[in-house]
Order: structure tokens, then sequence, then C-alpha cells
């Protein structure tokens, strides 16, 4: 699980994941878009800044400062934000754009997770 912030090489580490069979939950531009999805769509090109803002403002339990939240209030909505990212996921790909922002693929591990 990685996001994308400012790093500079993200298709060649999603790429290279692919050949040697790794399955990935990345974010893009950052982990949080996934916390986001959590309370309501969000599908607006944006920096992890302007992300980390919108949380804060959607969710005061968030604290920006030390970016911790309260996963009491986020665990009755995980089926609703994984529903949230495969749509966006699919609004990418549609997109020719399979990882651009805004893009997460949290909800693929948080399924494999409830499978078991």
């Amino acid at each position: 699980m990685f996001d994308h912030d400012k790093h500079p090489n993200i298709n060649a580490v999603i790429s290279g994941a692919g050949d040697v069979d790794i399955d990935i939950a990345f974010s893009n531009p950052c982990f949080e878009i996934w916390l986001i999805l959590h309370f309501q769509d969000h599908d607006a090109y944006d920096n992890r800044h302007e992300v980390q803002r919108k949380l804060a403002e959607i969710c005061p339990k968030y604290e920006l400062d030390n970016k911790t939240i309260d996963f009491e209030l986020l665990l009755p909505n995980v089926a609703d934000a994984e529903a949230r990212a495969e749509r966006m996921a699919a609004r990418r790909v549609a997109e020719a754009k399979p990882f651009g922002n805004p893009f997460t693929g949290v909800y693929r591990l948080t399924r494999r997770i409830m499978q078991g």
C-alpha cells in the first residue's frame, strides 16, 4: 500500500509490482482520498494538501497536523467507500488513466481482508 504524494517513479513501481504478481493498493494523490470516500463521493483532481484539507472539513476527528483519524467513524462505512472507490477506478479506466488523480485501490485490500 502506498500513495503518489510527490514520488517520481510511480508508473515503474506499479508496473514492476505487476510483473512479479504483487497486488498493490495505490492512492493518488494520497491515502486520504480513501478516507473521504467513507463519507462521500469525491472525483475532483486535487493535490494531496487539498485532499487532506477536504477530509478535515468533512471529518472533524481527522487531525491534519499528525494525520490521525478515529477509525470507529470509518468502520460502518467501509462498504460504501469500497463501492465509491470501485466506481472511481472504473471512471479512470474509461478515461485511459487507470491510476490517474483521483484514484484509490485500497478497496481491493479491504475486500481481501474481509474475505479472510
